[in-house]
């Protein structure tokens, strides 16, 4: 499955009150628990880019939702924007992650870090917005455009709007991603 995805994701300061806004404006989506693996390897060496200021190019994960499991790789493509992410996205379901790692293992890959995260998710109008708990990080809130809009500026100024809307309290955007914080934090850079 080939996919774009247009996102900002925030710190979030008032959950709660966003939650209790969702739960009666929006159409509730789904609500569950990941934990996302994600890999590297000396070869390629995504991992080695985290230093604060510079995006990683990919990012390797296999995610473990309940009985459900994928493995998917992300392509990043950035324009000079730094507050919306956009990336080329390839996903397959995997019925043995713990055999899906081994492989990878044997390819040379290891984990690099391990994004523990509950995610609450909702429709509003033309947006899915997910408010994740994430382990060792805090409360965020990812708000991501779907529809046939395709100028970024437009699109950024619907997703602030949306958050306007929600009246969410939100810290700086995070355009680097939980594993990408999860590593700073790691190396003692958060």
């Amino acid at each position: 499955m080939t996919k774009q995805e247009l996102e900002i994701c925030l710190p979030l300061k008032n959950i709660g009150i966003v939650r209790k806004f969702l739960d009666k404006n929006a159409e509730f989506s789904y609500e569950n628990h990941q934990v996302d693996t994600y890999f590297d390897s000396k070869t390629t060496a995504w991992t080695k880019k985290v230093d604060g200021k510079n995006p990683v190019d990919f990012w390797l994960r296999i995610r473990e939702e309940g009985d459900v499991a994928s493995i998917n790789f992300k392509d990043f493509s950035r324009s000079h924007r730094s507050d919306i992410a956009s990336c080329t996205e390839f996903e397959s379901i995997v019925s043995k992650p713990s055999d899906a790692k081994k492989i990878l293992g044997c390819l040379g890959f290891a984990p690099a870090v391990v994004v523990d995260k509950v995610r609450r998710a909702y429709k509003f109008h033309d947006v899915e917005i997910a408010l994740d708990r994430v382990m060792d990080l805090g409360d965020y809130i990812e708000i991501e455009y779907y529809g046939d809009k395709s100028d970024v500026d437009e699109i950024r100024q619907l997703l602030n709007l949306r958050l306007l809307e929600i009246n969410a309290e939100t810290g700086e955007y995070d355009e680097f991603g939980y594993p990408y914080l999860m590593l700073m934090k790691k190396r003692g850079m958060l």
